[in-house]
């Protein structure tokens, strides 16, 4: 059951598979580059440019965790609640969209930086190139501010995942 990807400069494709229990590297002939069996239904995955992998983790208990090709965690956020989607930040830190209804940066100490609060079921969230933070949630999309101040909004019903170009 994959319920997220991301196509890697080299071509490979990265697939969280929650069912499983699975982040699969496939590569472009269908071939399998690099599997990890890991529990806590993955939801999302990204590959980070010190060639670890950032993968958030649905259940039991909410974590996002950062593992080398080994599979070993080299870094983790515990105890989210339900986290969806995971971006590692230019800075070092760590972007989350937490479906209880947060979306929060958090430092490598695991300190929270800056948060959005009150979000109808957060299934993303993505920093901008310009700081603002865009969020998806299940009554639509909204971009915020440094601040937390409301930039622009659209109400569309159940937006998994909104990007700006």
């Amino acid at each position: 059951a994959p319920i997220n990807m991301q196509r890697l400069a080299n071509g490979n494709t990265l697939v969280a598979c929650f069912v499983g229990q699975k982040v699969i590297e496939i590569r472009p002939d269908g071939s399998t580059e690099w599997e990890i069996t890991i529990k806590g239904g993955p939801v999302d995955v990204r590959r980070l440019d010190n060639g670890r992998t950032l993968v958030t983790l649905h259940q039991p208990d909410g974590r996002v965790v950062e593992i080398d090709r080994q599979g070993a965690v080299q870094w983790e956020l515990k105890n989210l609640q339900m986290p969806m989607t995971a971006q590692r930040l230019e800075n070092g830190h760590t972007l989350v969209a937490e479906y209880g209804g947060r979306v929060a940066e958090w430092s490598r100490n695991r300190e929270i930086l800056w948060q959005a609060t009150g979000l109808q079921m957060p299934y993303s969230a993505e920093r901008l190139s310009n700081g603002n933070t865009l969020i998806s949630h299940q009554v639509g999309v909204r971009e915020l501010d440094a601040t937390g101040k409301v930039i622009w909004q659209k109400q569309i019903a159940n937006v998994r995942h909104a990007t700006r170009f």
